[in-house]
């Protein structure tokens, strides 16, 4: 802005300032009205373009990691991603109290109380994630459901991580101390099984002839899942065709 624009646009500045003090209290409370109503209005614009955009968005995400879902299942993921997201929204403005400050410092605390619990839930092997948040959300009701269901998942895989962690020393122990070595670090160490070997280094276990590492319990799950429904999909395959042959 050169000069003479700032110039102009001070004396619009003045000139409006001037207009406003000249208004009688009915017309500046009239004025008022008139322009919280037009910023709903533009508010209201931006969050409706603001959802589309989110909608659209989590539907092309979830195309992108499950290809193989049907419109009608990405839907549903939808639905649970908005119910979540709305539930999350009302127990944060509940939270709030008009103050955002407020609202953090009650959901730390909330989250620090909730950990001590998600480590009790989760040495327990009866219990697995759906139910642990069941749990959590009748003991700590202000909690949206979002909440409770990252603050389990951090502890698990904190755990998790610590068990391997745990492991892999214990088992460098063993062998320093069979072998009568001391003051030395095993750093990497090759373990060979029945199917397969196996190399541990800075807590991350790799199956050798895969070429794939895991540095959580929570890795190997996820794993699990991927190779059973790659598996399930082959059988699904093999009996159409089957299916095939036979009306021929």
């Amino acid at each position: 802005m050169n000069r003479a624009e700032r110039r102009r646009t001070q004396k619009e500045q003045l000139q409006m300032k001037k207009t406003i003090s000249d208004l009688k209290p009915s017309e500046v409370k009239l004025v008022d009205i008139c322009a919280n109503e037009k910023a709903k209005k533009i508010v209201q614009a931006k969050m409706n373009v603001i959802e589309e955009c989110v909608e659209r968005n989590i539907s092309a995400f979830i195309c992108t990691l499950f290809e193989d879902k049907t419109l009608e299942e990405i839907s549903e993921l939808q639905s649970v991603f908005l119910n979540l997201a709305e539930e999350d929204i009302g127990k944060y403005e509940k939270l709030m109290k008009g103050d955002i400050k407020v609202a953090e410092k009650t959901i730390k605390e909330l989250n620090d109380k909730a950990i001590l619990k998600c480590e009790e839930l989760i040495n327990d092997t009866n219990i697995n994630q759906a139910a642990a948040v069941k749990i959590l959300k009748k003991e700590f009701p202000e909690a949206s459901t979002s909440m409770l269901t990252n603050v389990y998942k951090i502890k698990k895989e904190e755990i998790s991580n610590k068990n391997i962690s745990d492991f892999t020393n214990k088992l460098r122990e063993e062998v320093c101390e069979k072998n009568g070595i001391q003051g030395l670090k095993i750093k990497k160490m090759i373990v060979e099984g029945s199917n397969g070997v196996y190399e541990i280094e800075n807590n991350v276990v790799t199956l050798q002839d895969l070429n794939i590492g895991f540095d959580s319990l929570e890795e190997v799950e996820k794993y699990k899942k991927t190779e059973i429904k790659k598996i399930e999909d082959k059988i699904n395959e093999i009996k159409q065709v089957f299916n095939l042959y036979k009306n021929v």
